[in-house]
């Protein structure tokens, strides 16, 4: 399954579902980019394991067990003063994008209830682990990225923490609405390419994967330029898309839409 930012966005809803409210225990970091969370839930202990490898990004439960260092990573050993023993608020995943964030409560050394967000970075060689505080400031990443590395964006201790530049592109929701004025979700300067291409640069989230499963599913030829298609192939196409859209819209079904 390709971790493409519809399906972080489902993963951060069940995510969300199975561990807001929940404790951090403890955190380990067995190798450079694999953390560890032991969570306390009410129906017993979870491992949650995140993977910020540029290869093979991922964020799920896991029975795993890995050796770790003697001595732990910095970055283990600052998630660790300001994450264990936190309250997780809440799971989310901004606007379809490939982030996944645990925003937690933790009490600081005045006895202060302070709010903060560990920022997951789920973007093939760009991956990273961010931690911010309440006024969206980085205290440290795991990967420090300054001018040096990118003009476009920096990830550096004290700096204002910015989501990645956003693509143009329609979400599920403008989607949606799109679909239910039975038109397509292409945007004009997509017309003139293959249908799979004009979907995948016209829609948030989408991986070429799913792009491939939706026309397959509405039987047509993905080589075909968007504007080439017949009434009868736009009807088609729109009726798979309201399907998967939907799907991905209720929270309930959306993964189970995924795996199938």
């Amino acid at each position: 399954m390709p971790l493409d930012g519809i399906t972080c966005k489902l993963l951060a809803d069940e995510l969300n579902s199975d561990l807001q409210g929940t404790r951090i225990d403890k955190i380990f970091q067995p190798d450079k980019y694999t953390l560890f969370f032991h969570i306390r839930t009410s129906s017993g202990n979870k491992k949650l394991l995140i993977s910020y490898d540029p290869t093979s990004q991922r964020i799920h439960f896991t029975d795993t067990n890995r050796e770790n260092p003697m001595m732990p990573p910095s970055f283990c050993m600052l998630l660790r003063k300001y994450m264990q023993g936190a309250k997780i608020s809440g799971i989310t995943c901004p606007d379809y994008e490939r982030i996944i964030e645990i925003s937690f409560l933790t009490i600081d050394e005045l006895h202060d209830t302070k709010s903060m967000r560990l920022i997951i970075e789920l973007m093939g060689r760009y991956s990273n682990l961010i931690l911010v505080n309440a006024q969206n400031r980085i205290i440290d990443s795991a990967i420090h990225v300054d001018f040096s590395i990118s003009r476009v964006r920096e990830v550096m201790p004290a700096r204002t923490y910015e989501y990645p530049p956003s693509q143009d592109k329609f979400n599920i929701d403008k989607t949606l609405e799109i679909l239910r004025d039975n038109k397509l979700p292409i945007m004009e300067s997509e017309l003139g390419r293959p249908i799979n291409k004009a979907l995948l640069n016209s829609i948030k989230g989408l991986s070429p994967l799913l792009v491939n499963q939706i026309i397959d599913a509405s039987g047509l030829d993905d080589k075909v330029p968007a504007k080439n298609l017949s009434e009868e192939e736009i009807g088609s196409l729109i009726n798979e898309l309201t399907r998967f859209c939907s799907s991905v819209a209720d929270k309930t079904s959306g993964l189970q839409f995924l795996r199938a």
